[in-house]
């Protein structure tokens, strides 16, 4: 660009600038800014138009950084646990939906009050983790549902499909229901739903073929088809079913 003259090579960096202020790339701006001013590169007629120009990058800067800590203290407010266990667990669960696209380090220490929080929904507490596990937040929560308690750490989980005994019981289920896909269908939607129930415990202390076959004689009774069943397991995917109905 130098080469093909000074006044070319200042309106491609003028551009860029702009470009990079529009895509708030404000501290790339300060350095090129203050690059470019300390090793004389622009014509003494452009100087002032990039001082101008540096100057109005940097308000925009702290305005939105002022802007941006008024949000995240409103969020952490949000978030609060007297405030956020005060909401119907639906609410709460619309409250926490609403941060999938949204950097939640910031609103670490509110999550984890809310999973370990033993009045809140296992549903809730559920998807408060898998924030946290989505954005590999380093942080011990102590996750404590269905009599059984475990200090997590959301870096070593995987999300609640990829644990082990969804693996096991999932193929466990392909194979007796080749045959019948739509059977096969209704239960693997259960089993999702089920899953974030019980996360991060699965199904303990039930095996994976003994939860299989209940979760078929499960959907065979809701169908209307009712037979010898293990009803302790049963019992316990009706409570799993209830749990997901937020309402």
């Amino acid at each position: 660009l130098f080469s093909m003259g000074t006044s070319f090579y200042v309106e491609i960096m003028e551009l860029y600038i702009t470009v990079c202020m529009q895509l708030k790339e404000y501290h790339q701006v300060e350095s090129l800014i203050t690059t470019l001013l300390e090793e004389n590169v622009l014509p003494q007629d452009q100087i002032e138009k990039f001082e101008r120009l540096k100057n109005l990058n940097s308000e925009v800067s702290k305005n939105l950084e002022k802007k941006e800590n008024a949000q995240r203290l409103i969020e952490e407010q949000e978030y609060d646990l007297e405030k956020f266990g005060a909401l119907s667990p639906n609410e709460q669960s619309i409250r926490l939906h609403r941060l999938m696209d949204t950097n939640v380090r910031q609103l670490k220490e509110p999550l984890k009050e809310i999973i370990e929080c033993s009045t809140i929904h296992p549903f809730v507490q559920s998807l408060a983790l898998i924030l946290l596990v989505e954005q590999e937040v380093a942080i011990n929560v102590t996750v404590a549902k269905f009599n059984q308690t475990k200090i997590v750490n959301p870096t070593e989980l995987v999300l609640p499909n990829q644990l082990p005994q969804y693996g096991e019981i999932k193929n466990i289920l392909e194979l007796k229901l080749e045959q019948d896909p739509s059977t096969l269908e209704m239960v693997q939607y259960l089993m999702a739903k089920h899953a974030i129930v019980t996360y991060p415990f699965e199904w303990h202390p039930f095996e994976a073929d003994d939860v299989a076959y209940s979760y078929i004689d499960f959907v065979l009774a809701m169908l209307g088809n009712v037979q010898e069943m293990d009803y302790e397991i049963i019992d316990f995917l009706q409570m799993l079913e209830k749990l997901t109905e937020l309402h």
